[in-house]
């Protein structure tokens, strides 16, 4: 079952009864004007009424045009109210600027003067995120389309976890909606390696329970506001990759909890702006960051067992992978 909303032009949105939390608006006022305080949660539990906490969405782009429109278009659409987006444009050359701030004037573009890369491009957009007093801030890859109960999955999710401080989403490919990119993330430090649970697998209801991760991927991570103005945002040593991992680490260092939540969606193009998913550049740059990494936080006696398998994945491993994947293409 579901219940409705209605804005001013008599649209009806419907929201599923089978949130934790149920969205509580005002009726006859069009939700994308209404005021944050005019949208509530409503917890089944408590009979009072809270406000939902306050969301920045913090989407970075780069030459990704027709990408970064897709993927706002895909957050209008959420059933949540309390929510503002920031678009950081690392330096874009496509006219990225001119056609955000044409289809989305509510949305705040902040304009960089070149490609300052992930870290830095996020952390640009973080600064201005801060400023607006939110609970928490979303990361988000601009190569992405949402579900449509994304940020409420997060926030009731959330909820059931109170020693979680970052939170992650089940993320599929975009191009095949059923299969896996990721679902929770594992670090082995015996091999250096970090990699996806569940990367390319059907998804048939084998990564349904939440749990405990590793890291939570870039692509679309959650946290607390607090914390991530704790850990001073992402480290801008690493250039591309690892990022992710080395916040999320950062974070568990102080006692606070990763958690992939499996009811928060989202669609991944992958590596658009890579040149696809086993581009040259993407394998050389995960290993650079990958040692940068591993370097940092692993034991001396790792170092025993991470130069082999270096070798066989980056050497033998990693470009039979990318020749298949070629001939496939044929």
């Amino acid at each position: 079952m579901a219940r409705e909303i209605i804005d001013s032009d008599h649209h009806a949105r419907r929201i599923p009864e089978d949130l934790s939390y149920g969205l509580i608006t005002v009726q006859h006022k069009s939700i994308a004007t209404l005021n944050p305080s005019e949208w509530y949660i409503l917890n089944p539990k408590r009979p009072e009424m809270m406000k939902e906490p306050k969301v920045v969405a913090i989407i970075l782009n780069w030459n990704g045009r027709e990408l970064v429109l897709r993927c706002l278009r895909s957050l209008m659409k959420l059933h949540y109210g309390n929510i503002n987006l920031i678009v950081v444009d690392n330096g874009s050359e496509d006219d990225s600027v001119k056609a955000i701030t044409e289809e989305f004037p509510e949305v705040q573009v902040v304009a960089l003067a070149g490609n300052t890369g992930y870290a830095r491009g996020n952390n640009a957009g973080l600064d201005v995120a801060l400023e607006q007093d939110p609970e928490w801030i979303m990361f988000l890859n601009n190569d992405t389309e949402v579900d449509e109960n994304l940020i409420a999955a997060f926030v009731d999710g959330a909820g059931h976890y109170p020693d979680g401080g970052i939170f992650g989403p089940k993320i599929y490919y975009g191009e095949e909606t059923d299969r896996i990119w990721y679902a929770g993330g594992e670090v082995s430090f015996p091999l250096g390696r970090s990699q996806h649970r569940g990367i390319r697998e059907h998804d048939r209801g084998q990564y349904d329970k939440p749990q405990r991760t590793d890291f939570v991927s870039g692509c679309c991570l959650f946290i607390k506001a607090d914390l991530v103005r704790r850990l001073g945002g992402f480290d801008s040593s690493f250039p591309m990759y690892m990022e992710d991992v080395d916040l999320c680490y950062r974070a568990m260092q102080e006692g606070v909890g990763c958690y992939y939540l499996p009811d928060a969606k989202v669609w991944h193009y992958v590596s658009s702006s890579m040149g696809g998913e086993l581009s040259l550049r993407k394998v050389w740059l995960k290993w650079w960051s990958g040692m940068r990494f591993f370097k940092r936080y692993a034991k001396p006696w790792h170092w025993c067992t991470i130069p082999g398998y270096q070798v066989y994945y980056f050497g033998v491993l990693g470009p039979a992978r990318y020749v298949r994947d070629k001939w496939r293409k044929r």
